[in-house]
């Protein structure tokens, strides 16, 4: 019971901390679209005048910050113009699929205009494994990336320059090779061969150890009996009072610690990142891109604090249900002692029964 009330108190602060953060969730919201809004005209204008290596980051942050069809588009578009027809070519195609699911004519023949343009200079490298492939699955990466079965066969996009194609297995050497691309368009194929095993060490054999000799079996005498005596029966139990204890209960009470240890700290650390936000709110909105991060991490941590602090009581309430109802004790071992007596007349066998 004095586990409950403790646990109270942080439960109650966490579901405060929540409900602080949810009327400026709109608004952080708002403040991420008008972001990207901003982003995108002015990559607009460094796209007009000719700064491609510049406008292209900031298309790709509006986009991701509100993904639109017609940001994407001009995505598309400034990767083209400034030389990356690899990653012009996906983006294009994102977009063409994008505005047929908008209905959106207009850039539905934009899309189709780039891309017919840009096939006509567009460079790709058709990769292929050897018939003598080993069975193990081999893993292909093309700079790095790794490749899927579906990649290998098919013509892929690819810039101009120097391009390294790796493939690995595992027990079998690695196998690379350095590819030069044109500027101007065609299609490269490239054959994978087998790969080599791993040379391996040869085992070793060592001769068999000598065995050694049987030790002489010693049987101890069995010890003395105690006097059966209820009042030292009593004595005995007294001596262990956690005897019939359920070690579930001190895994619960452990589990229980931790949750509550888990969810205060995360409750703090939300009106810790809150405070920092707040510095930055002047009411409507915030000010400084630190505000809106540290806003995020606060509700994340208010989540987290509420689901701990809930695990917590839940363990200490199973906790004490397994120490309300300790293990049951088992029957008393029944011990057999077996007797043999030698005489002149032969020899007797007699047998004691001890509960």
């Amino acid at each position: 019971m004095t586990a409950s009330r403790v646990a109270w108190p942080p439960l109650l602060l966490c579901a405060a901390i929540s409900l602080a953060l949810c009327p400026r969730a709109a608004s952080a919201e708002s403040e991420s679209s008008e972001r990207a809004q901003r982003l995108f005209d002015e990559a607009r204008t460094l796209m007009k005048d000719g700064h491609y290596a510049e406008a292209c980051p900031k298309l790709a942050e509006s986009q991701t910050l509100d993904p639109g069809g017609g940001t994407i588009l001009n995505l598309g578009i400034c990767l083209r113009r400034q030389g990356r027809n690899s990653a012009a070519w996906d983006t294009l195609q994102q977009a063409l699929a994008q505005a047929r699911t908008d209905g959106r004519a207009d850039r539905q023949r934009t899309a189709e205009k780039q891309l017919a343009e840009l096939n006509t200079v567009l460079s790709r490298l058709v990769l292929r494994l050897s018939p003598d492939i080993s069975p193990e699955p081999v893993t292909v990466t093309l700079d790095g990336v790794p490749l899927s079965a579906e990649h290998l066969g098919t013509p892929l996009p690819i810039d101009p320059g120097t391009h390294e194609v790796r493939a690995s297995a595992a027990l079998h050497q690695s196998w690379s090779v350095q590819i030069s691309v044109p500027t101007s368009a065609g299609e490269q194929q490239l054959t994978i061969p087998a790969l080599q095993p791993e040379a391996r060490a040869e085992a070793v054999t060592m001769p068999p150890l000598p065995t050694p000799a049987p030790l002489p079996v010693v049987t101890p005498p069995p010890p003395p009996r105690a006097a059966t005596n209820p009042g030292d029966v009593g004595a005995a139990k007294r001596k262990h009072p956690d005897e019939g204890l359920r070690p579930e209960a001190y895994a619960a009470f452990g589990v229980g610690a931790a949750a509550l240890g888990v969810g205060s700290y995360f409750g703090i650390r939300s009106l810790s990142l809150k405070s920092d936000s707040n510095r930055y709110w002047n009411g409507q909105k915030c000010t400084e891109p630190s505000c809106v991060e540290d806003w995020n991490k606060a509700q994340s941590s208010a989540v987290v604090c509420d689901v701990s602090l809930g695990v917590g009581l839940l363990a200490l309430g199973v906790g004490t249900y397994f120490l309300l109802n300790p293990a049951q004790q088992g029957p008393a071992p029944v011990a057999t002692r077996i007797q043999v007596r030698a005489s002149q007349a032969g020899a007797f066998v007699s047998s004691t029964t001890s509960f």
